[in-house]
């Protein structure tokens, strides 16, 4: 059943300036006007007695359900009824009735049981031009509610009407979730069990060979809490990983996505060792390689747009894999000329595995060096955002991604910060929302996901060496 909550609300956020005030002493003609086509439309309209108090009468071609304590006390007139029954024990007998459609005409108190059940699909709100200064809310006692825009309408020459979306989460609600230390326990074990090396940074870095992670998405999203990576870290993530999905090889193509991090390793002098313009990561780098693959044909291969036609004509293949891994531009040895890309693919190989029978699917993400501390945090962010997008794009829910690290390692230049991140408690993960009407792939930007929930220890800036 598609439920819609129908209001006017003046522009400082108030339904009424009391709670016995008919709308129809304040609100535009044309709201009246939309009012009436949406009711007669849905042909069912829910209501408070406060708020049927204020007109009074059965509304023309239009079921008045009117939400009381004592049906008993209500007057008798035709097309209208009462009930004492929840919002969720009224909607099952609604439902199996035939009722398709329905309205929610107010006031607070029915929005706010309604908003509270997450029964609501979507909002229509009239903005009209009076600020009341004291009234009436939207709603009484209801949680965190995140909408998505869908369409605003200009009534007249002083209103407005905005048109909503409920969003919904396949997480588990907050309270349900369980804190996830495996971030936390796998910095631990690298401090205390790690191997010393010496990599090509030419920093010593201690490393264990093999971690993995299992992130159930329904556990909220798995973006670490023991240091806050909203906003701008957040964003640069999924701008790098759009840009890659994309094809995108250089910096200003990565710019473009939202993404100015990669500045400092396509400088002239690095880009001259592998025989690159300056700002170019290689034609090995990870968006050439996902989205246009060099084949013996001469005819590029773009791996993302054909594994996603695969899944949804063949979803029960075990086939679904995406590699970042260009053999003879990434190899290098004295034998053969510099290999074309500034830095060789650190992850992005995936293994998307699908299963009909229960609408869901999972993705298996391998990288083989993770700068643990820094670069793994966004990459997890990466991908658990790939396995969402994915998803929605094949029609499928998600549901888990696994995450194995071959090299996973800390730099020295970044142990007393890891053991500061060690002293800070992990917290349950947030929630991501993902705007639904978006259902090609490539279509995503980062303005597509809103993160909620999300109560994480302070920032903390952690070097990494080039």
């Amino acid at each position: 059943m598609n439920i819609s909550l129908v209001a006017a609300m003046s522009v400082d956020g108030k339904i009424a300036e009391r709670v016995d005030q008919s709308s129809l002493d304040w609100t535009s003609v044309e709201d009246t006007q939309f009012f009436v086509e949406k009711t007669k439309e849905a042909g069912v309209v829910v209501m408070g007695r406060k708020t049927f108090a204020t007109i009074g009468k059965g509304l023309k071609d239009r079921r008045v359900i009117v939400m009381t304590k004592d049906p008993s006390v209500g007057a008798m007139i035709e097309g209208v009824e009462y009930t004492s029954e929840s919002p969720a024990d009224l909607i099952k007998r609604l439902t199996l009735e035939g009722v398709e459609n329905l309205v929610l005409g107010g006031g607070a108190s029915v929005y706010g049981q309604f908003l509270d059940a997450g029964l609501v699909n979507e909002v229509f709100l009239t903005i009209e031009p009076f600020l009341f200064g004291n009234g009436v809310s939207l709603g009484e006692k209801f949680a965190r509610v995140n909408l998505e825009l869908v369409e605003t309408r200009k009534l007249n020459a002083r209103s407005i009407l905005l048109h909503y979306r409920v969003q919904r989460s396949f997480m588990k609600p907050v309270a349900e979730r369980t804190i996830d230390t495996q971030y936390h326990q796998l910095l631990k074990k690298i401090l205390e069990e790690g191997v010393d090396v010496k990599p090509i940074q030419g920093e010593g870095s201690r490393m264990i060979l093999g971690a993995q992670m299992h992130f159930d998405l329904a556990n909220g999203f798995p973006m670490i809490t023991e240091r806050d990576l909203s906003g701008k870290f957040m964003v640069g993530a999924l701008g790098e990983h759009f840009a890659f999905l994309h094809g995108a090889r250089t910096q200003d193509e990565l710019k473009a996505f939202g993404c100015a991090w990669w500045k400092k390793w396509v400088t002239k002098e690095r880009c001259d060792i592998f025989g690159l313009p300056e700002g170019d990561l290689g034609p090995g780098s990870y968006g050439p390689a996902w989205a246009a693959f060099p084949t013996a044909e001469g005819e590029p291969f773009n791996q993302i747009e054909h594994v996603v036609k695969q899944i949804k004509e063949r979803p029960n293949l075990r086939t679904h894999i995406i590699s970042p891994w260009i053999p003879q531009y990434t190899i290098q040895h004295s034998g053969i000329p510099p290999r074309k890309v500034v830095v060789a693919p650190c992850h992005g190989y995936l293994h998307i595995l699908v299963f009909p029978e229960t609408k869901q699917l999972s993705v298996h993400h391998f990288q083989r060096s993770g700068d643990i501390p820094v670069g793994v945090v966004f990459n997890i962010i990466q991908y658990a955002a790939f396995t969402m997008m994915i998803a929605q794009a094949t029609g499928y829910t998600p549901k888990e991604l696994v995450y194995t690290i071959s090299d996973a390692h800390i730099y020295e230049s970044q142990f007393d910060h890891v053991k500061q991140l060690l002293e800070r408690e992990p917290r349950t993960f947030p929630t991501m929302y993902m705007d639904s009407t978006v259902t090609d792939l490539l279509d995503f930007r980062p303005e597509h996901f809103t993160v909620a929930d999300y109560t994480p220890h302070e920032a903390m800036v952690i070097p990494t060496p080039v």
